[in-house]
């Protein structure tokens, strides 16, 4: 068991599976097995950055309730890397200096992803910017899998000149109706889609 001390003084431990066959976890009984990850961080950051970390540690759910009455609380995060959590949270603590200015496309989505589910885009706005500007160059004008990740990214990230570019190659290259391949794109671009892709 790794832990990461994001925040030494922090009074809420984050934890992730090492496999998705780990057993499930009691969090507020604080049996935490061997083989998750564990991040050390603080409530104060983690309600200022995300929403939805926000509205879970108020006092009426299971996590707030222990971090109000025990002053510290162990929430999984299910389906996020362990690798992908560290520089969000690295972001969201401000340490800056342990970000990496350069992801690969699959980082980037997996960050969009967990971006979008923990509602922190404001927190990671600048880091996505730099990543996204680094990684254009690699926008292909054929559609593929890699089309259908940049569309979530720029979605998400509100980068709307790369979201009208690769709108564009999946309704004009596209063959078929338009999957999401299990990536949270919205309603509101794959109904568009679907319409040019039958």
């Amino acid at each position: 068991m790794h832990t990461h001390q994001v925040d030494p003084d922090g009074d809420i431990i984050l934890f992730t599976s090492a496999t998705s066959e780990s057993p499930s976890v009691d969090a507020i009984e604080g049996n935490v097995p061997r083989e998750h990850t564990r991040f050390q961080v603080s409530s104060k950051h983690l309600s200022l950055a995300s929403d939805y970390l926000k509205r879970m540690l108020k006092a009426c759910w299971a996590e707030g309730a222990a971090l109000s009455t025990k002053g510290s609380a162990e929430i999984p995060v299910n389906d996020c890397k362990p690798e992908i959590l560290l520089i969000i949270l690295n972001i969201i603590h401000g340490r800056s200096r342990q970000v990496p200015r350069k992801l690969s496309l699959p980082q980037l989505t997996d960050i969009a992803v967990a971006t979008d589910f923990f509602q922190c885009h404001e927190a990671l706005e600048v880091f996505a910017g730099i990543w996204i500007q680094d990684l254009k160059p690699l926008i292909l004008s054929s559609f593929s899998e890699d089309t259908k990740k940049w569309i979530m990214i720029a979605w998400v990230f509100k980068s709307n000149d790369i979201l009208r570019q690769t709108e564009t190659i999946a309704m004009q290259k596209g063959t078929g109706p338009f999957q999401t391949s299990n990536l949270p794109i919205p309603k509101s671009i794959t109904g568009v889609l679907a319409k040019t892709n039958v």
